[in-house]
């Protein structure tokens, strides 16, 4: 961001003036925008201080009212609070009604990207299915969703058929990438990747970069969605120490970083989920919430959860400059977007 590293610090800068000027003027400078939430956990209303469904009816008709220009809104996971049929039709229900109270004030729900977390092969408490059947309910009942909402200019819609996925933003230009446990572990909380996942990450990772040279709209991201935390990034991924220790994370961490992260990799965008760590107090904007790979890079940003929470459900607002990406943390609310702090990260 050599040449327009001083338009987009003033731009930022304005955006915290948050004067309405300045607004359209970053509204005019931005390629495109997207949201990210993750830990929907859609079935919980019955647990004490879980407001799953509400949570989410606010988040979606915020960005559909406040942020009609996004493109898309990612699921980073735990969409679901059980993998039983009955929480993902609660699942579907939600979104529909949502789409149809929209439409009825001439507004548009978002398009939607759904990863897939633990809780999608939990059926309450320690109990796990069987791993393809649950995998195969995942992607049958979030490509259900979509297709309901229907296609999108801008964004691709293809269905999902496997552990990963991979979806284009942007007219096609730049690249969401979805991982997910390719078995499951001994703690069901834990993620494993095959290594013909992550040799698939570093193939994709590389033709996005090779791409710079000759692409229009310059320099561009790639965003990487896994549920679980990297382990010794952000809050709760520490396996070592007792707090987390059963939480769950990424257990070839260090494979994924030495095999597809590697080395010179600041346009890889990263966003995990899992932890439920919210933006109250001093965790976002440190090293609680957000981790900078070395020698790769690349950023990790850790998603609040949408149905755990008592407040304001939260997660992060995402805008493409043609020279890097500004990642704000959000509070959803009936008013609007209430900014929480952002980061920019420069290529």
């Amino acid at each position: 961001m050599n040449k327009k590293r001083g338009l987009l610090s003033f731009l930022i800068t304005t955006i915290t003036a948050l004067s309405v000027f300045s607004v359209a003027a970053v509204k005019a400078n931005a390629q495109y925008e997207f949201d990210v939430i993750s830990d929907t956990h859609i079935g919980s209303d019955d647990m004490g201080g879980w407001h799953a469904t509400r949570n989410l009816k606010t988040t979606l008709n915020c960005i559909a009212k406040y942020h009609s220009n996004d493109q898309c809104v990612v699921f980073n996971g735990d969409n679901v609070d059980t993998a039983y049929q009955d929480s993902y039709d609660q699942l579907y229900n939600t979104i529909a009604q949502v789409k149809n109270d929209l439409s009825s004030q001439g507004k548009t729900i978002p398009y939607m990207y759904f990863n897939i977390g633990n809780h999608e092969y939990c059926f309450g408490g320690t109990n796990t299915g069987n791993y393809q059947t649950c995998l195969n309910n995942f992607n049958y009942n979030t490509n259900r969703i979509r297709s309901m909402i229907g296609s999108r200019a801008g964004v691709t819609d293809t269905n999902r058929a496997n552990s990963y996925d991979l979806q284009y933003i942007n007219n096609k230009n730049d690249r969401l990438a979805f991982l997910g446990t390719d078995e499951l572990p001994s703690n069901p909380c834990d993620a494993y990747l095959a290594p013909s996942q992550i040799d698939w990450l570093n193939s994709t990772i590389i033709k996005n970069k090779n791409e710079w040279t000759t692409s229009s709209r310059g320099k561009k991201p790639m965003f990487v969605f896994l549920h679980q935390p990297l382990q010794n990034t952000v809050y709760g991924s520490d396996p070592t120490n007792p707090n987390f220790a059963d939480w769950g994370t990424l257990l070839n961490t260090d494979t994924l970083k030495q095999y597809a992260l590697r080395t010179n990799h600041p346009e890889v965008i990263m966003f995990t989920g899992h932890t439920h760590r919210d933006f109250d107090g001093s965790y976002y904007g440190d090293s609680e919430n957000f981790c900078t790979l070395t020698p790769s890079y690349s950023s990790v940003f850790g998603v609040p959860s949408i149905g755990n929470t008592d407040g304001d459900p939260e997660g992060y607002h995402v805008t493409v400059y043609s020279d890097g990406v500004v990642v704000q943390g959000v509070k959803y609310t009936s008013s609007g977007t209430v900014q929480v702090n952002t980061r920019t990260i420069n290529f």
